[in-house]
């Protein structure tokens, strides 16, 4: 399962040669679901080593939103809104649909991917590698 997975964060994280999406690979929706909940899991993780306030999240949004093509694809408010989520902040998106929710912890994810500097090749690996172990591990009670 891991290597599919791997697949697709690859095509989420728009490394170098990364195959376009296809649905049709995955037996699961949840599974696609849980990978890109782990990714971003890890990547929060990687960049906020401890909870970040808004003013910080607010200022990780600006970054994304300053390298992509097209920045108004990510709005800031639900950005800096899913990121707080990401920490445990309940109730700020009771009312957003969660394929919004997932795509904009995908962006940030790709971003958080570009800020840290993980380059494709054994680093992005690694990363990768992470992620999956996140996945694959029990749920604490």
């Amino acid at each position: 399962m891991s290597e599919p997975v791997k697949k697709y964060l690859r095509w989420v994280l728009g490394a170098e040669g990364a195959p376009e999406f296809d649905a049709s690979e995955y037996d699961s929706v949840k599974t696609l679901k849980a990978a890109g909940i782990s990714l971003f899991t890890i990547s929060l993780e990687r960049y906020f080593p401890q909870e970040p306030t808004p003013s910080e999240a607010a200022a990780l949004v600006t970054k994304i939103r300053q390298m992509l093509v097209r920045p108004e694809e990510l709005n800031p408010v639900l950005a800096e809104r899913v990121v707080l989520s990401g920490y445990g902040h309940e109730g700020l998106l009771d009312d957003v649909p969660e394929t919004d929710i997932a795509r904009v912890e995908n962006m940030i994810s790709f971003g958080i991917r570009r800020e840290l500097k993980i380059d494709d090749g054994p680093e992005l690996d690694r990363f990768l590698d992470e992620i999956v172990e996140f996945m694959n591990s029990p749920l604490d009670d």
